[in-house]
């Protein structure tokens, strides 16, 4: 379900990005349009996701994956931990804060990650990454019991076994495969001298 709102979510943004726009003046659009346009983008920018496009950004993409998990087992800490009960309006409050922070947060990451002149995280990036631990700490302070139950066994070793694929995927594509790419390249390159030496 999750994919086709991903997919669903993408076209709309290509559909939006691909249409033609008349620009005008703010002054010339009536009133409720023009209060209305106001909470739209300026521009539409696209980001490629290509997580593996580099080990930087692949490494930078697991700790955002990161992020997001801590929020969302935050959100279920928090609830069992401060005595929230689910139907509350702060839950619902919460996820609509996330919601446009983290959009945002997002946008620097990306602008982070594919622009050149940009050099530091931006400053939504920093703030939503402090929440997320703050709120990760609260949890341990008010409820350590919880926070610190040792996991049923069968969970540790799908969580292992999960890490140790991903690390073992992450060492194969970022340097062994290079490795090998490069020596199968300079194999590549050298064959022909040894051709015309056993020619000459």
């Amino acid at each position: 379900m999750q994919r086709l709102g991903i997919v669903m979510g993408m076209k709309t943004c290509n559909y939006l990005s691909l249409k033609p726009y008349i620009l005008t003046s703010m002054w010339n659009i009536p009133g409720l349009q023009r209060f209305v346009l106001q909470f739209t983008p300026y521009r539409w920018t696209d980001f490629d996701w290509t997580p593996t496009k580099s080990f930087r950004r692949w490494v930078i993409m697991l700790m955002v994956i990161a992020m997001f998990l801590l929020a969302e087992v935050n959100t279920f800490y928090l609830k069992y931990v401060l005595w929230v009960p689910p139907p509350h309006f702060l839950c619902l409050g919460r996820l609509v804060f996330f919601l446009f922070m983290g959009a945002t947060a997002m946008r620097e990451v990306f602008q982070y990650l594919d622009d050149p002149k940009a050099n530091k995280f931006g400053r939504q990036s920093w703030v939503i990454s402090a929440i997320i631990i703050t709120e990760t700490l609260i949890s341990v302070k008010f409820d350590p019991a919880t926070v610190t139950k040792p996991l049923p066994r069968h969970v540790i070793i799908i969580w292992s076994v999960g890490f140790s694929l991903l690390s073992a995927w992450t060492v194969w594509n970022f340097f062994l495969k290079r490795f090998f790419y490069s020596l199968a390249v300079a194999k590549e390159t050298a064959s022909p001298k040894t051709k015309l030496l056993s020619l000459v």
